[in-house]
């Protein structure tokens, strides 16, 4: 694949991604009607949609099947107490209608999606073989299809390729992360490297010949633990 075949296939999933938003705007503002703290809880478009699917008009949490699929046993138990206490009413048959209706489509439009999602991440080791090799073909296809190119995404100052993710330009909604961070902060290396403070990931400072890390007398890890927990908290 070919700078423009992947610029196309980026353009498909951006006009893709640019639906689903737009349905899931739909579906939420007709829902939250039903069940208006669903969406606080549960801040991924997709799983949203499909949990809406699910639920419908009903009541009673313990006759909705399948909740394992899309959510933990721990928010299974959070989603339905709060579902047990929700000011919400039953929507009218039409509306409802047109709510399943839209979910249908969010669910139909997310498996082409993640089809040109695999197809672009799968010419990756290819297109960006570096960057591959340090946060995996996946990330790189997300950062690629977030930034709107692989000349963009160089061209992005480095400060900002690892907010990447988080401050989405609507795609998939994923804008509602409420964690703030981005692709390269989610992945495997950077919590057993950098996220860890290990030292491993500093490349080859420390060794012979090749200069000196300056490190300070507080253990690295407590530094990063703290500000991530801060992160997570805000």
């Amino acid at each position: 694949m070919d700078v423009s075949d992947l610029s196309d296939n980026l353009e498909k999933l951006q006009n893709i991604e640019d639906k689903i938003v737009k349905e899931y705007n739909f579906i939420r503002e007709c829902y939250r009607f039903k069940f208006p703290e669903l969406e606080n809880l549960i801040h991924h478009p997709v799983e949203y949609v499909r949990l809406v699917k699910m639920i419908g008009n009903e009541t009673d949490m313990d006759r909705v099947s399948h909740l394992n699929d899309v959510l933990s046993s721990a928010m299974i138990m959070v989603v339905s107490v709060t579902a047990s206490t929700t000011c919400g009413t039953p929507l009218p048959e039409d509306i409802l209608k047109r709510t399943l209706e839209a979910c249908d489509r969010v669910i139909e439009l997310d498996s082409i999606r993640i089809k040109y999602l695999k197809f672009v991440e799968s010419r990756m080791l290819d297109i960006a073989p570096n960057v591959s090799a340090l946060v995996g073909s996946a990330t790189v296809a997300k950062l690629i299809a977030d930034a709107g190119g692989l000349v963009e995404l160089a061209n992005l100052p480095a400060c900002n390729v690892k907010l990447v993710g988080a401050q989405k330009k609507n795609l998939a909604g994923f804008s509602s992360d409420q964690l703030r961070i981005g692709y390269i902060e989610q992945t495997e290396v950077f919590h057993s490297t950098l996220g860890d403070g290990l030292g491993v990931g500093y490349g080859m400072f420390g060794q012979d010949g090749c200069g000196k890390l300056r490190v300070s007398a507080t253990p690295t890890r407590l530094k990063l633990s703290k500000t991530y927990k801060s992160k997570l908290a805000s």
